[in-house]
């Protein structure tokens, strides 16, 4: 089963209220994502090797869910390429394109899938020149630190250890 298939075959009435439902602090942006959604259902899909993947994730503590995380898995991968892709920067064409998990189908509702997807679609913007300039951003701003020596490195940049003891004391 493909993305689009999903998004042709619901409405937005029954996605807005799942939407709402798992993303509370969306309700001041719905117009968009009502937008976005509409646009997808006129679009064409793009055929694409990526195939969907839902996970939810727990608190350590509690193993309650505490949030869904949407990858893709690339089917022309090999087992030495990476499998969990990134999504957030793909055009929205390409996301219609894509056929989604066996396990993701099993662990959620057409609806969630929909929604879950719809936030990771938007995560940088609400639209695809937008995320495509935040995509041509990111890559500046990597082959700009690939570029610095080793020595600006170090002074420029902070070890992952430092940067989550730097949040632990904002948080404090």
């Amino acid at each position: 089963m493909q993305f689009i298939e999903l998004i042709k075959n619901n409405n937005w009435l029954n996605v807005s209220e799942t939407f709402l439902a798992s993303y509370p602090d969306e309700a001041d942006v719905m117009d968009e994502y009502e937008n976005i959604f509409q646009q997808l259902q006129e679009m064409d899909a793009e055929v694409c090797s990526i195939q969907i993947k839902l996970e939810w994730f727990h608190h350590e503590e509690s193993n309650t869910p505490a949030y869904v995380e949407v990858s893709g898995i690339d089917t022309l991968a090999t087992e030495q390429q990476i499998e969990c892709l990134a999504l957030e920067y793909l055009a929205w064409r390409k996301w219609l394109g894509m056929s989604i998990e066996e396990k993701t189908r099993a662990d959620f509702t057409a609806i969630e899938i929909i929604t879950h997807c719809l936030y990771e679609m938007t995560f940088v913007g609400y639209d695809e020149t937008e995320i495509q300039a935040a995509f041509l951003e990111f890559n500046a701003s990597i082959d700009a630190l690939d570029a610095l020596t080793d020595e600006e490195k170090l002074h420029n940049t902070r070890s992952l250890d430092d940067l989550k003891q730097g949040l632990y004391e904002e948080e404090s």
